[in-house]
């Protein structure tokens, strides 16, 4: 009698162990951003272990976009590769995927799992994190869809179908919804990391740095995520992933933005290096000026228009085509200064005319401005002609 009544005050105390525990876990829709980068940071080390992002990544944009083409006309095109090993291995990935499938069914215990798989890859980069944990995820939702499209001749799939109640669980409009943006997701994160990887200078590419304060939440909220998803899926919770989704996307928008910039800034890079390659290779004045002025095609600088007498040249740089040029770059410190001496050397041009300097008559010298900014100059830099 009284070894049971031990056993039952020792269940009773367990018992409400665990429900205090429970109500000190944070709810993470309740938790500012702040907050959250903190506790994810807590779990992040040296970010060297290796993994194969090319061949995980295509598996994992293969499994998710295909199993999405079943419900939507507007899927991606899937790639074909044929892998027989990769890191981290199967067992890893299971292991992971495990986890989330049996995550009780409250935002603070998918809380709790997300920070546990992060403390289980705290030594690979942020990247890896979300493509890892994405790769665990689609070894579940991928084998739904495999299974709910085994033909009926398949003995085998059908008895694996019936073992695994497909035929009685549904993937909710909200989760195909959520699977969409965690396919962007996953692009954007793999973009990001292969401009991170490159090592551009951050003060050339300043947006890398503002992006890469966006990541651990995005891989945050990204495994929150599909831990909340595998358990709606498998019917041991019944999370809102539409708040999930809102979440997500409310930090994705942020890091949209900052790609778009590095985009700009990577490509302003990229174009600064392909002048500087021309100037080897200089046919003409009117190809000089094309590497001097002319912008490139995604580098952010509107076209410059050069101006005659404050008139507009609609041929462009082509007027200078078999002529002697003179530039002179201008900074917006003292442009009244150098406007007056431009002024003086005209007025003294336009004096006796058909007097020659060097072989050529003063009068058919001609001053051309062209309002312009490129790369190395101070913004606000004008170039006289």
């Amino acid at each position: 009698m009284a070894l049971a009544l031990a056993l039952s005050n020792a269940a009773a105390t367990a018992s409400a162990t665990t429900a205090q525990q429970k109500d000190q876990l944070p709810n993470p829709f309740e938790l500012l951003d702040s907050q959250i980068r903190h506790k994810v940071y807590l779990t992040h080390f040296n970010d060297d272990k290796e993994y194969d992002r090319d061949i995980l990544y295509t598996l994992v944009s293969n499994t998710m976009i295909s199993a999405t083409a079943q419900i939507s006309a507007t899927a991606g095109v899937v790639s074909q590769t044929t892998v027989t090993s990769f890191k981290p291995d199967f067992l890893t990935l299971k292991r992971i995927s495990c986890q989330m499938i049996t995550t009780r069914g409250t935002p603070q215990c998918a809380h709790q799992t997300t920070l546990r798989i992060l403390q289980q890859l705290s030594g690979f980069s942020w990247d890896a994190k979300a493509i890892i944990a994405l790769a665990a995820f689609s070894l579940e939702y991928g084998e739904f869809w495999r299974l709910d499209r085994i033909q009926t001749s398949d003995q085998v799939g059908n008895s694996l179908k019936e073992l695994n109640q497909v035929q009685s669980r549904k993937v909710p409009a909200d989760m195909i919804d959520l699977v969409t943006v965690l396919v962007g997701v996953l692009n954007h994160i793999n973009q990001w990391a292969r401009w991170y990887a490159v090592g551009y200078d951050t003060e050339a590419v300043h947006s890398l740095q503002a992006a890469m304060q966006e990541i651990p939440l995005v891989v945050y909220w990204t495994i929150a995520a599909i831990v909340a998803s595998i358990g709606n899926l498998v019917g041991i919770s019944e999370h809102k992933l539409s708040d999930f989704k809102d979440r997500l996307n409310n930090i994705v928008i942020k890091l949209k933005s900052h790609l778009e910039n590095c985009r700009v800034e990577i490509g302003r890079i990229q174009d600064s290096q392909i002048r500087i390659n021309r100037f080897f290779k200089v046919k003409d004045v009117v190809d000089l000026l094309d590497i001097l002025i002319i912008p490139g095609s995604d580098n952010g600088t509107s076209m410059p228009k050069i101006f005659e007498g404050g008139v507009l040249i609609k041929n462009g740089i082509e007027v200078f085509k078999q002529k002697y040029v003179m530039l002179f770059f201008s900074g917006l410190d003292s442009i009244g200064d150098e406007i007056l001496l431009l002024n003086n050397i005209y007025s003294k041009l336009q004096e006796n005319p058909g007097e020659e300097i060097k072989g050529s008559r003063k009068g058919i010298l001609r001053f051309y401005g062209s309002p312009l900014w490129m790369t190395g100059m101070p913004r606000g830099t004008s170039l006289i002609i």
